[in-house]
């Protein structure tokens, strides 16, 4: 094979491991920037934060006595619409838990011995 065909090939193959390491620096950059956009919309306000603090601290004060959830992690509608939480007991009962709980309870949540996601699904949502 001659120098120039040499040359040609070597050149092409040169232009093609250029435009391989163009694309993966491309895919690299967009894969950051969606990154970013998505640590971006992810992002927690201010206003938020103030709020999951209030619910934080609405709970607190609520103590275990009033705030006997029957999910864990603990449901927040209760906290934000009522100040206390009974769902437990309305688990136990057959009365039935807020919506979130109920909801909790479809996404294996639920946490009060001899009832299934089945039982508390036939039961009905607690009227505020």
């Amino acid at each position: 094979m001659s120098r120039s065909a040499w040359s040609k090939r070597l050149t092409a193959a040169t232009a093609a491991i250029g435009a391989l390491l163009l694309g993966a620096s491309l895919m690299v950059r967009a894969q950051e920037k969606m990154g970013q956009k998505m640590s971006q919309t992810m992002a927690q306000t201010s206003e938020s934060k103030k709020l999951e603090n209030h619910v934080k601290a609405v709970k607190a004060k609520a103590g275990k006595e009033g705030y006997d959830c029957c999910i864990r992690p603990t449901c927040e509608w209760c906290a934000v619409h009522m100040g206390h939480c009974m769902c437990h007991h309305g688990v136990e009962t057959g009365m039935g838990p807020c919506r979130e709980c109920h909801g909790g309870w479809e996404a294996g949540q639920g946490e009060v011995k001899g009832k299934t996601k089945e039982d508390v699904r036939n039961m009905p949502v607690m009227k505020m």
